[in-house]
């Protein structure tokens, strides 16, 4: 991927994870938001997705303006699904 590219990706990413983790605020405890976030500051997206995606499972409730095919494609673009 070019250097430029993959730049676009991860602001994509980030904003992407952000945006989730903005609208699902109010069901998500300090712990779980305070986590997430921290994993985004230091650019570390995987972590992040995945940190989000357990937490909002484990409360069985997500709040989203995007299919979540968009986040299944951002997932498998990270590297994050079954071999």
């Amino acid at each position: 991927m070019e250097k430029s590219t993959e730049n676009q990706f991860f602001e994509n990413a980030l904003k992407m994870i952000q945006d989730l983790l903005n609208q699902n605020l109010e069901i998500l405890d300090d712990e779980s938001k305070e986590a997430v976030q921290h994993y985004l500051d230091h650019d570390e997206y995987e972590m992040a997705f995945e940190g989000l995606f357990i937490d909002l499972m484990s409360v069985n409730k997500l709040i989203s303006n995007k299919n979540l095919d968009s986040y299944v494609d951002l997932g498998k673009q990270l590297h994050l699904y079954p071999v």
